[in-house]
């Protein structure tokens, strides 16, 4: 059961970016690469990612490089702090997704048995057990940030890979977050969790077609093409329960992306002024009037985009032959 419990902890801590949030303005350069600089800090990268890829995916050598340029990779979450934790923060894990109920006896044997069957067709790092006892949050959730199309993998993910390689080099991997956001998604309502089940259960072959489209248009560099996908709300809602379109804009907007976009800003401006860090979160975090872009230029820092020519022109001067 334990170690169950911490593979579930461990996929709800990566949002995903096929989740649809809302921003009004587009981005203004094809890239997700971006320089931080200003307010005498030694320097910074900011790159959104992606949290899946395709199996046996790498590493793009712009993204290689930039790590290979700072100190420190700082990233939304890393699944190797939940073993870490205190004995607090385990606790209220435990109080947030621990439930009295089975989830057989919440959602039902019928459901958990097409839930089942759905997982079958993708590629998953998790098992819905209808004799666990969880919450039906934690499996929604798990829903959208541990199972992939077949062919693609959780661990060829832009920021599972760099956090592997910053290992590999001994660099200091710090994370924004552990157990904060699943205090809210505890408090989705029961009856929302269960339609968006259902909802998956209806459309999960829909949803993993999308999110083909979307790694592809990521590896291409097709920000604006992504953003004004994003920006399309009766796109982004079709495969969602209608009478909950209202609770969804909300929480997506202004819980997954903007309450947690200004903790972060909390964190960054902690960091920054340390040493050569690179911050990688997902690509929604970037854009908009609150994406971490425009909050840290009206925090005083220069942000500007970055092409992969750029990024090896630096690393010649930084690092000669």
């Amino acid at each position: 059961m334990k170690n169950r419990f911490y593979r579930w902890v461990s996929v709800c801590l990566l949002m995903c970016f096929c989740l649809p949030v809302w921003a009004q303005d587009l981005p203004e350069a094809e890239t997700f690469l971006w320089k931080v600089s200003g307010k005498n800090i030694p320097g910074a990268y900011l790159l959104g990612t992606v949290h899946f890829g395709k199996e046996n995916g790498t590493l793009p050598q712009h993204y290689a490089r930039a790590l290979a340029q700072s100190r420190m990779l700082v990233v939304e979450s890393d699944a190797d702090d939940i073993d870490e934790l205190p004995p607090l923060k385990r606790l209220i894990l435990f109080n947030l997704m621990g439930s009295k109920q089975t989830l057989a006896e919440s959602l039902g044997s019928d459901r958990i048995a097409a839930l089942q069957a759905a997982l079958a067709k993708g590629n998953t790092t998790f098992e819905i057990d209808g004799n666990d006892y969880m919450k039906p949050w934690v499996t929604w959730i798990s829903l959208y940030t541990a199972v992939v199309p077949k062919g693609y993998s959780l661990d060829t993910g832009i920021d599972a890979l760099l956090i592997g390689e910053a290992k590999k080099a001994d660099k200091p991997v710090v994370a924004l977050e552990t157990v904060e956001p699943m205090a809210d998604m505890a408090k989705i309502p029961a009856e929302v969790i269960q339609r968006g089940v259902d909802s998956f259960i209806r459309h999960h072959e829909d949803v993993w077609r999308e999110e083909i489209l979307l790694i592809d248009d990521y590896h291409t560099q097709q920000v604006g093409k992504i953003w004004r996908d994003i920006q399309d709300s009766e796109k982004q809602m079709r495969f969602v329960d209608k009478q909950d379109h209202a609770f969804w804009t909300h929480y997506f907007y202004e819980i997954l992306l903007k309450k947690r976009n200004r903790l972060w800003m909390g964190h960054l401006n902690r960091l920054l002024p340390k040493e050569e860090v690179l911050i990688a979160v997902g690509a929604a975090h970037l854009f908009g009037k609150d994406g971490l872009i425009s909050y840290l230029r009206q925090a005083g820092y220069a942000v500007e985009p970055v092409g992969a020519e750029t990024v090896f022109q630096v690393a010649e001067v930084v690092n000669p032959q």
